[in-house]
């Protein structure tokens, strides 16, 4: 399981912590083979959070280490 955060109150708006709660709500209401699925929307002691499938693979900073890609490139090959 993964589980993503936004900083406390004192770092994040109250604008910025609602759309958080408002986005993962709505993406934990969808379901397609290619969404990684949200398990919990919540905030617990200050910190919202929600928790989601833990997806293995290549991470966004290596793909992106050597430039930029070819965005035909990046959109015909496999994932990870």
């Amino acid at each position: 399981m993964a589980l993503k955060t936004i900083p406390p109150p004192h770092l994040a708006g109250a604008h910025a912590r609602e759309r958080f709660r408002l986005e993962a709500s709505t993406a934990s209401r969808l379901d397609h083979p290619n969404i990684v699925p949200i398990y919990e929307v919540g905030e617990r002691d200050g910190f919202c959070f929600y928790s989601m499938k833990l997806v293995e693979g290549t991470t966004i900073q290596q793909l992106v280490s050597g430039g930029v890609p070819d965005a035909v490139a990046a959109a015909t090959s496999p994932p990870f």
